[in-house]
């Protein structure tokens, strides 16, 4: 094998090289471990805020509408601010909260955005027609408002406990 014709590369140098990046990689990790770990819970928020949001409409992109990957972030952020409050020795219940409803906020939005595009959507309306005898009336109607923002309530309440528990069980561990 050889890389672009020019470097003749065996098998057996691959897996030799890949094995000590890894081993150098995980020295690396072992002793500057304590500095990362104290730097990295002192992220500003001024930073921290466009990344969740970024990582969020990602997983709504990379998931096609279902909103399993912004309950995963919200579980992800609420453990980072859990162990962020606990190494900065701030008070819990107040952070926790301001967490809870910024994730369920988000993720509301993005349940709303997706509720409101799958009700102009003609295949959805035919799917519900046809399982629930539901008919596109009664969907564009006052009815289908009222299931859009149930279900987004609905959603929005359970990030916001499913991340406040992530808070709550990352400062106790």
């Amino acid at each position: 094998m050889a890389i672009y014709q020019i470097f003749p590369v065996s098998e057996i140098q691959i897996a030799f090289s890949a094995l000590a990046g890894l081993l150098v990689g995980i020295c690396i990790v072992l002793f500057t471990r304590k500095i990362f770990l104290s730097r990295f819970y002192s992220i500003r928020y001024g930073l921290l805020i466009p990344i969740y949001i970024f990582c969020s409409a990602i997983s709504f992109g990379i998931m096609m509408g279902l909103p399993l990957g912004n309950i995963i972030w919200g579980g992800i952020a609420g453990f980072y601010i859990g162990r962020r409050i606990k190494y900065a020795d701030l008070n819990p219940e107040i952070n926790f909260k301001k967490t809870s409803i910024f994730t369920a906020f988000i993720s509301g939005f993005w349940v709303l955005l997706i509720s409101i595009m799958a009700v102009g959507d003609g295949e959805v309306l035919l799917f519900l027609e046809s399982k629930f005898r539901l008919t596109e009336n009664i969907m564009i109607g006052p009815i289908g408002m009222v299931l859009i923002i149930l279900v987004t309530l609905i959603f929005g309440f359970l990030q916001f406990y499913l991340t406040r528990f992530a808070c709550r069980l990352s400062f106790k561990i």
